[in-house]
């Protein structure tokens, strides 16, 4: 399949294993030049070797983007040796084993954070050059559990809140 993103440089989180990784693989084949971003630099190096490695311009990150800096950190990190983004893929997120409907509000923030928060702050700092440039593809990837309340209600209602914010940017956007 022929995307028409050839030499695009795109950004995957949670690059690492799993969606992700597929995620990452898929976009190298379609000659994109990736940036595989997640916490385990093993994972990371292994994610790199599997789509064809930084000799095809591929890069890899480990940072924890829940940490207040992590989004800024990566986005310098990005410019300075890769380039700024032109396709981000939000695949970061999970329940951080937050389970208990009456936690904190702390650990709620932390599920808000790790779900919505990061790619609110990244997709803040790229849009505008997307928008600039007239031409920037921005992919939320969300889960059922938002629709159907199926897991812990921080990370459902998380989800949610992804799903409402991603249909109302594409609206503005």
């Amino acid at each position: 399949m022929d995307l028409k993103i050839k030499g695009k440089k795109a950004l995957v989180t949670g690059a690492s294993r799993g969606i992700g990784k597929a995620i990452a693989e898929n976009l190298s084949k379609e000659n994109a030049k990736v940036a595989v971003v997640a916490r385990n630099q093993t994972d990371i190096d292994a994610t790199i070797k599997s789509i064809g490695g930084t000799e095809k311009g591929h890069v890899g990150i480990a940072i924890d983007l829940i940490n207040e800096n992590g989004p800024r950190t990566l986005l310098e990190k990005l410019k300075a040796n890769f380039g700024e983004p032109e396709i981000v893929v939000h695949n970061l997120g999970g329940s951080l084993a937050i389970r208990d409907p009456l936690c904190s509000i702390k650990e709620w923030r932390k599920v808000w954070r790790y779900n919505l928060e990061v790619p609110i702050e990244i997709n803040n700092m790229l849009i505008p050059n997307m928008k600039k440039n007239l031409w920037g593809r921005l992919i939320h990837i969300s889960s059922v559990s938002g629709i159907e309340n199926l897991g812990p209600i921080p990370y459902c209602s998380a989800k949610a809140a992804l799903t409402a914010y991603s249909r109302s940017l594409g609206r503005v956007l």
